[in-house]
C-alpha cells in the first residue's frame, strides 16, 4: 500500500521535472555592430539563436538609458524578418510571431536604424520568450568612439608658491569639441623649467580616470617656473601657467661684511642672506635683530651700527632663530666706510615674441626632466572582496646620495579609514631600501573599483609617487541563466532521489 502511494507522485515529479527542463530554451544573442562613431546613424542586426529548447516566439530588445530615463540612442526604423512583426516604442522594441518561431539550431536576424550618442558604453537589455512562456534575458554592450584627443588643460597650479611644498595639479584631456575626453587611455610625460623639480613619472590614463588625473609636483629652484605635459602619440603638448617660486624658511645665514674695521663714531652697515635647503638665496637683512656685545657700546639703526668703544667686538644677527657672527675691529683712524650704492635696476625692453608656427609632425623640444631621488615598489593590481582585509608590502628605494629623515607613506584615492600603514616614519640612508607593511580594509557595501595613490615623503622635501588599481571585482553577469539552469539541475535531483527511493521499496528493503 506505501509503495502504490509513492508511485504515482513520483511518476507526477518526473513528468513536471521533464517538462520544465525542456521548457528552458537556450538562446544566442549578438548584437552587431558592436562599436561606430558618436552622433551617426547605423543599421544595427540583433541575431538571435535558439541553441536547446522550446521554439522562440517573442523577442525584445530595450534601449538604453540616461539617469534621467531618457534613451539614449534614437531609433530610427525597425525591420521585420518574414513571419513576423513588431511594436516600436521610444525605449524598447518587441517583435513577435504568429508562426513556428525559432527552432532549436535556427538563427533569425531584426534588424532596426538607430542613431548613436555620444561616446561612451552602453548597455542593451534583450529578452527572448519562448512557446510555453519560458524568459530569457541578457545584455549586450555597444561603444560609442569619441573623437581623438585634441588638448590637455591644467587645473590648480598656484600664482605663488614656497620651494619644496607640494602642489595638487589635475590634467584634463579634451577633444576637438572641447568636451572631456572620458576615454582617454594616452602616456603622458612631465617636464619642467626648474631642472631640480620632482614630476610625476610617465602616467599611462585609465578607464577608471574619465579623461581627468591630479599629479603632484614640487618646484625646488626660485623663480618664475612651470611644467609641461605631453603626449609623444599624439603629438600633444599644454604648458602650465607661470608659478613665482620664493626660497623656503632659511637654515643657515651668512652676515656680511666679515671682519671690518670702523673708527670709534663712524657707522657701517651690515647684511644679512639665508638659504633655505635647497640652497636658494633670500636677503633677510630687514627681518634680522641686529646686536654687539654690550661692553662696546655704540648704537643701531636697523641694520646700520655706529661705533662707539675701541676693541674687537662680536656682532650678531638672529633670523627665525637662525644666528650668524662676525668681529668688528673698533680702532682709531679708520677711514669711513662709504656704504656701497645700490644699482638702479633698468628694466629690460623685452621684445615681442613673434608666433611660431609648429611643424607638423614635430614634437616640441623637452625641457630638463625630474630628479629621482627615491621611488616606490609595489604591486599594480590589488584584488580584495568587499567586507575583508588585504596586506602588502611597499617597499621605498633611497636611490640618491645623502641620507633622509622622517620618510613616510600617505595615500589618496581612498578613505582614511581603510588604510594603516606601519611603521610611521623612518630614516632611510642613501643606497638603502625600507619596507612598508599597508593593511587594506574595504567594507562590504563597496563595490566600485578604485585607484590608491602612495606617496613616500621625508623631512628634506623629498617625494615620489605610485598608484595601485584596488579590483574589486565585478557581479557575475548571466544571472538569470545562472538561475535558471540550477532550478532545472534541483529538478533532476529530485527526480533522481524518486528513482531511488522506489529502488529502495522494491528490492533494498526486503
Amino acid at each position: 500500500m506505501r509503495l502504490m502511494k509513492i508511485i504515482p507522485i513520483t511518476l507526477l515529479a518526473l513528468v513536471l521535472a521533464a517538462t520544465l527542463v525542456r521548457a528552458a530554451h537556450v538562446p544566442e544573442v549578438l548584437l552587431n555592430p558592436s562599436e561606430w562613431a558618436a552622433n551617426t546613424e547605423r543599421e544595427l542586426y540583433l541575431s538571435v539563436k535558439n541553441s536547446n529548447g522550446d521554439n522562440i516566439v517573442k523577442v525584445e530588445i530595450e534601449v538604453p538609458e540616461a539617469l534621467d530615463e531618457t534613451p539614449i540612442y534614437e531609433i530610427v526604423d525597425v525591420g521585420d524578418p518574414s513571419g513576423w512583426t513588431h511594436n516600436k516604442f521610444t525605449k524598447k522594441i518587441v517583435w513577435t510571431t504568429t508562426g513556428a518561431g525559432i527552432g532549436i539550431g535556427e538563427t533569425v536576424e531584426f534588424g532596426f536604424i538607430a542613431i548613436s550618442p555620444d561616446s561612451g558604453e552602453y548597455e542593451w537589455i534583450w529578452r527572448t520568450t519562448d512557446t510555453i512562456g519560458g524568459i530569457f534575458a541578457g545584455t549586450s554592450t555597444t561603444k560609442v568612439s569619441a573623437a581623438p584627443v585634441s588638448h590637455f588643460k591644467i587645473f590648480g597650479v598656484p600664482i605663488k608658491t614656497k620651494a619644496g611644498t607640494l602642489l595638487r595639479v589635475t590634467v584634463k584631456a579634451y577633444a576637438g569639441d572641447d568636451t572631456v575626453k572620458t576615454d582617454y587611455t594616452g602616456i603622458i610625460s612631465f617636464t619642467s623649467t626648474d631642472p631640480r623639480a620632482i614630476l610625476p613619472s610617465d602616467y599611462i590614463f585609465t578607464s577608471l580616470d574619465k579623461g581627468s588625473r591630479e599629479f603632484l609636483v614640487t618646484y625646488k629652484t626660485t623663480g618664475d617656473q612651470t611644467f609641461t605635459v605631453t603626449d609623444w602619440t599624439s603629438k600633444i603638448t599644454k604648458q602650465s601657467t607661470t608659478t613665482t617660486v620664493e626660497a623656503g624658511p632659511a637654515i643657515s645665514m651668512t652676515i656680511t661684511p666679515e671682519g671690518s674695521e670702523v673708527s670709534p663714531g663712524n657707522s657701517i652697515t651690515f647684511k644679512a642672506e639665508g638659504k633655505d635647503k635647497f640652497d636658494n638665496v633670500i636677503d633677510v637683512t630687514e627681518m634680522t635683530t641686529w646686536g654687539i656685545d654690550s661692553e662696546a657700546g655704540g648704537s643701531w639703526s636697523k641694520n646700520v651700527y655706529t661705533a662707539e668703544k675701541e676693541g674687537i667686538w662680536t656682532v650678531t644677527g638672529i633670523y627665525n632663530s637662525v644666528v650668524d657672527g662676525t668681529t668688528l675691529n673698533v680702532k682709531s683712524g679708520v677711514p669711513p666706510v662709504t656704504p656701497p650704492e645700490e644699482e638702479e635696476e633698468v628694466p629690460e625692453e623685452v621684445p615681442e615674441e613673434e608666433e611660431e608656427e609648429e611643424e607638423e609632425g614635430v614634437p616640441p623640444v623637452e625641457p630638463t626632466g625630474p630628479l629621482e631621488e627615491i621611488n616606490i615598489e609595489a604591486e599594480d593590481i590589488i584584488t580584495i572582496a568587499p567586507g575583508s582585509n588585504e596586506t602588502f608590502i611597499v617597499t621605498v628605494n633611497n636611490v640618491g646620495t645623502t641620507d633622509l629623515t622622517d620618510v613616510s607613506i600617505s595615500t589618496m584615492g581612498v578613505p582614511s579609514e581603510w588604510i594603516t600603514v606601519y611603521p610611521f616614519k623612518i630614516t632611510l640612508e642613501a643606497g638603502t631600501s625600507r619596507d612598508f607593511l599597508i593593511v587594506l580594509s574595504v567594507p562590504e557595501n563597496e563595490t566600485e573599483t578604485k585607484k590608491l595613490d602612495l606617496m613616500a615623503t621625508s623631512s628634506e622635501g623629498i617625494t615620489t609617487t605610485k598608484s595601485i588599481d584596488i579590483n574589486l571585482g565585478a557581479p557575475p553577469t548571466g544571472f538569470v541563466g545562472l538561475s535558471k539552469n540550477l532550478l532545472n539541475l534541483g529538478i533532476v535531483i529530485i527526480a533522481v532521489a524518486a528513482l531511488v527511493l522506489i529502488a529502495w521499496e522494491l528490492w533494498f528493503r526486503k
